[in-house]
């Protein structure tokens, strides 16, 4: 395209675009994850906290960035959840209910798209954490405060 620079990529071809849902998956994405959300207990809660770490360090070790990205917001998620947990944090129970139905929803290995097709696999997961973040992000940003971190290193 004329007058157009192309993008960089490094060796690695890191910067590939990340694949998008239709809008129909999209709702039906959204709608399952709201289901979930109002059935989640303390139960749920340990079980994620329990199980969330292993599959997370995959991702951080990704060369594509927008997996990586997704490590870092998964672990920012986990733990604020922690956090909560310990009682080092207060938040409201929705909010603890969003966090760990889209970290059930990661780690669980019956999702929309399985993970086992490379980069596509983690597409829905990036789509519930897009969502979870959407519905908690007041709550987010006042951990975030509290806690100083600064958002824009987990691509926030």
């Amino acid at each position: 395209m004329p007058g157009k620079k192309p993008r960089k990529q490094d060796s690695a071809g890191r910067h590939g675009k990340k694949p998008r849902l239709s809008p129909s998956q999209w709702s039906k994405l959204e709608a399952q994850f709201r289901e979930k959300i109002g059935k989640i207990d303390r139960t749920d809660v340990k079980y994620v906290l329990d199980k969330t770490l292993g599959k997370v360090q995959s991702l951080m070790h990704s060369g594509v960035d927008w997996i990586s990205n997704l490590g870092r917001q998964v672990t920012l998620l986990f733990e604020m959840l922690r956090d909560w947990w310990n009682g080092g944090h207060e938040c409201p129970w929705v909010t603890v209910a969003t966090i760990t139905a889209a970290l059930l929803y990661f780690i669980n290995p019956i999702d929309f798209i399985p993970d086992i097709i490379p980069l596509a696999g983690f597409l829905d997961d990036a789509a519930v954490m897009a969502i979870c973040l959407k519905l908690i992000q007041t709550d987010l940003r006042k951990y975030a405060k509290a806690k100083k971190i600064d958002l824009e290193a987990y691509g926030l």
